[in-house]
């Protein structure tokens, strides 16, 4: 299982150092390439609630089982790809594979280990940020040495071994029906997004821009499906997100936040090796090491963050987290070359590794900060106020590329685009400190008090 996890976190850092390759190679543009990420982040966010149920339903070592293999499927199709369509679909399929392995490795994981749940999970979620310090790394080499589509072949033998052990292994849980699954809401939330996702896109390829017909034709699409996702979510019994949760005002501000700093962190994190390539003649592997310090320094400040929330409250570290991450953007929007500082000339390796440094670190001390100002809300329903946050995140993630993305389209010098990205980024961060205001500092059993009187 622990191999499962890290497979999937690996494709997903492996992806960001092969960008420039698949450019080359599939003779696309950036617009449609950017699919490979979002449509993938969107499809591992709607299958992620969706398959705690399912696997109540038929058993968590099936589910486990079937995701594995295809998350596998997948990754063979997509090394074999012949054009940038296919390898989104690929990509999306992955997500579906991707998404239920987590959920339910943490499902098997509880049943396992019922006297140390608490430890074993916390292990397994671990694994998780390895994969950002390894996966970089071991992309860049592959895409040096061989190709892009290498990073999808080391995940066959992975893949095949992890399927095959877990079925003759794991313990087959019985199943048990719990609630039913809201697979119409999960459909209109996905159309919502992938007509607004095309329609971004069609703005960026199009010489007519807003002129284009097929760019209305996305935007009402996706603002129907929006319409039909509220309404159906207002009526179903058991539904993806509580529309009664939006008329709580430190809820709305909470996953606000979260949206708009997914908005903000997704695409800069994702784009940032292909800006080290194309701004700074950065290689592969040059790039993939870029992405370790980042890693790290989240990973340390988060452990340090964590340990300190009791004491500093969560605001602190939010406005402190988000200036930070304000700051490396500004950093990388002057696009520093070789600088000369105290007579000492920098090298650009060192340059971008101290940006890529500060956005770590201001991930890791917001990030904790983030999550359990969000638990706090609703102590009792913690599963349940997770998930919401992830998917805020991440849909803003998917928002945040996909507008990233139209943004470079617009200037033939991606280089220039790159700087006028960050130089927003920075900007649209500073000015969500005010919001961050409005989180509860330490919401506890009055939170629930007041969600009681909505």
């Amino acid at each position: 299982m622990a191999s499962a996890v890290l497979m999937a976190a690996l494709d997903s850092t492996m992806l960001l150092v092969a960008l420039p390759s698949m450019l080359e190679d599939l003779q696309t543009n950036l617009s449609w390439l950017g699919w490979a990420i979002t449509a993938n982040l969107l499809s591992t966010t709607i299958t992620m609630p969706l398959v705690g149920r399912v696997s109540d339903d038929l058993g968590r070592k099936r589910v486990f089982v079937a995701a594995a293999l295809i998350f596998t499927a997948a990754s063979l199709l997509a090394a074999l790809a012949p054009n940038v369509q296919w390898l989104i679909f690929c990509r999306i399929v992955q997500g579906i594979g991707g998404g239920a392995l987590m959920p339910s490795t943490i499902g098997i994981v509880s049943d396992e280990f019922p006297k140390r749940r608490a430890t074993m999970i916390g292990l397994f979620t671990a694994i998780w940020p390895i994969g950002g310090v390894v996966g970089p790394n071991i992309g860049g080499w592959l895409v040096q040495n061989f190709s892009w589509r290498s990073i999808y072949y080391v995940n066959l033998p992975i893949g095949i071994a992890v399927a095959v052990l877990a079925y003759a292994l794991l313990h087959d849980t019985s199943p048990r029906v719990q609630g039913k699954l809201d697979l119409k809401g999960a459909i209109l939330l996905s159309a919502t997004v992938l007509c607004f996702m095309y329609a971004f896109t069609r703005i960026s390829e199009s010489e007519a821009r807003l002129g284009d017909a097929l760019v209305w034709i996305g935007l009402v699409a996706g603002g129907l499906a929006l319409v039909g996702f509220v309404w159906h979510e207002d009526r179903v019994t058991e539904p993806i997100l509580d529309l009664a949760l939006l008329r709580w005002k430190p809820f709305v501000a909470t996953n606000l936040f979260n949206f708009l700093l997914g908005t903000c962190t997704y695409g800069v994190y994702s784009l940032m090796p292909l800006y080290a390539t194309i701004a700074y003649n950065m290689t592969p592997s040059q790039s993939g090491l870029l992405m370790t310090p980042r890693s790290l320094s989240m990973i340390v400040m988060a452990l340090v963050g964590s340990l300190l929330l009791n004491r500093v409250g969560y605001r602190m570290p939010i406005i402190g987290g988000i200036l930070v991450l304000a700051f490396a953007a500004f950093y990388l929007s002057q696009r520093y070359v070789e600088p000369v500082i105290l007579g000492w000339q920098i090298d650009n390796f060192v340059v971008l590794a101290f940006a890529f440094t500060l956005n770590g670190l201001g991930m890791g001390i917001s990030t904790p900060a983030t999550h359990n100002a969000a638990i706090e809300l609703m102590p009792d329903r913690v599963a349940a106020i997770t998930g919401l946050r992830g998917m805020f995140r991440t849909m803003g993630g998917v928002v945040g590329t996909s507008a990233i993305l139209l943004v470079l389209s617009l200037y033939e010098d991606r280089a220039a685009g790159f700087q006028a990205v960050f130089f927003g980024v920075s900007v649209f961060l500073a000015a969500m400190t005010p919001l961050a205001l409005l989180i509860p500092d330490r919401a506890g059993s009055l939170a629930q008090r007041q969600l009681d009187d909505v």
